[in-house]
C-alpha cells in the first residue's frame, strides 16, 4: 500500500468544504473509476491552520498511487476534470503539472 501525504494552502474553510460537498454529489460510479486509476484508493481531508493560515492535510492510500498521479497530464476523466479544476481554483495548484500537489517525506513512523 502506498501513502501520500501533503499540507497545501487552501483559499479557506468554507471554499474546501464547499469541494467536499460539491465532490459527494458526484455519482459513485464516476469517483470510482477515478479513483481506479490509484489501486484500491482512498483520500482523506483535513482542516489545519498553520499560522493563522488554511491549509487541507490530504491522505491518499491506494495500491497503485504512482501509477495514478503518472496519468494526471493526460488524463480526460469526468471527475478528475472537475476535480482539478477544483483544485485550481481552491489552491492553485494544477494537477496536470504538480500530481502530488506537495511532496512530502515520510521522516518517522512510531511503533513498538
Amino acid at each position: 500500500m502506498e501513502r501520500v501525504v501533503r499540507a497545501v494552502p487552501v483559499k479557506s474553510k468554507q471554499a474546501l468544504q464547499a469541494f467536499a460537498a460539491q465532490s459527494a454529489e458526484w455519482p459513485a460510479a464516476e469517483k470510482k473509476q477515478f479513483l481506479s486509476y490509484f489501486g484500491d484508493a482512498v483520500e482523506q481531508w483535513y482542516f489545519q491552520e498553520i499560522e493563522g493560515k488554511p491549509y487541507v492535510i490530504a491522505i491518499a492510500e491506494g495500491t497503485r498511487l504512482s501509477e495514478g498521479y503518472a496519468k494526471y497530464p493526460d488524463l480526460d476523466d469526468p471527475y478528475f476534470n472537475w476535480f482539478s479544476e477544483q483544485v485550481l481554483a481552491l489552491c492553485g495548484v494544477d494537477l496536470r503539472k504538480i500530481p502530488h500537489a506537495a511532496e512530502s517525506e515520510l521522516i518517522y513512523t512510531l511503533s513498538p
